[in-house]
């Protein structure tokens, strides 16, 4: 779980940079770019920043809406299995 926590971690840090980078230029991240930083921060348990990121990409794209709120729907965790017949 470590090793996938930090492989996450480094590829938020680099597509963080890559926004960054290209925030400088003026230019605007391909479609999907802001819905996988979501993805990603919502596996880390950022809600807050993965919403920020979904709506991102929702405003700049917007045929991506039904996706990303497709990706939000599966977002709630699934109920814990109960044992036993009580």
């Amino acid at each position: 779980f470590a090793e996938t926590t930090g492989f996450t971690v480094l590829q938020l840090q680099a597509l963080e940079k890559d926004l960054t980078l290209a925030s400088a230029k003026g230019a605007t991240p391909p479609p999907g770019f802001h819905a996988h930083m979501g993805l990603l921060y919502l596996s880390l348990g950022q809600d807050g920043q993965a919403a920020q990121a979904f709506q991102t990409e929702k405003r700049l794209f917007p045929e991506s809406t039904a996706y990303v709120d497709f990706l939000l729907s599966k977002k709630t965790p699934p109920q814990p299995k109960v044992q036993g017949g009580k």
